[in-house]
């Protein structure tokens, strides 16, 4: 499996625009909302609206906490607060920072903490490392697993309409 290289850096440049470093060259690209006609803009407002709760629910699989993410996410939004705030503990928690908890015998909250701490460069540099790449993997699995198992315990999916005999 090859690793995927970062082509490009990105940084917040005022209210409404950024710049794009690529990486390589140092060139950059800066991208001013306010320049793209309404309709992009609109397109704009509507992938982030769409992009934003997807991200924060990622790792959600059960339809009720799920639906209380999302509804939380709406919430934060109306209230004026952009970035997310997590809880330890939950299982909303991400698989770097629980492989964090697990490797260093730390309690989530503590790492969240920590993590939150780190600028995006540090992060990146933590999340290539082999040993948390190999944990990550680990809870992966775990996850899959106890996924299968909690699948197995459904009466009847559309798989089993289809090829059971």
């Amino acid at each position: 499996m090859t690793e995927r290289t970062k082509k490009f850096s990105w940084e917040k440049a005022g209210d409404r625009s950024m710049v794009v470093t690529i990486e390589g060259n140092g060139a950059t690209v800066e991208f001013d909302f306010d320049k793209f006609p309404p309709e992009i803009q609109n397109e704009l407002i509507c992938y982030g609206l769409k992009q934003l709760p997807a991200d924060r629910a990622s790792s959600f699989t059960d339809p009720a906490e799920l639906k209380a993410k999302l509804e939380g996410t709406r919430d934060d939004l109306i209230s004026g607060k952009f970035r997310a705030t997590r809880e330890g503990g939950s299982r909303g928690v991400s698989q770097i920072v629980t492989a964090l908890a697990r490797m260093y015998k730390l309690e989530v909250p503590a790492v969240i903490k920590m993590w939150d701490a780190q600028d995006e460069a540090t992060q990146a540099g933590i999340r290539k490392d082999p040993k948390v790449k190999a944990m990550v993997a680990q809870i992966k699995l775990e996850n899959a697993k106890a996924n299968a198992k909690a699948a197995d315990k459904e009466e009847t999916g559309a798989a089993d309409a289809l090829f059971a005999a």
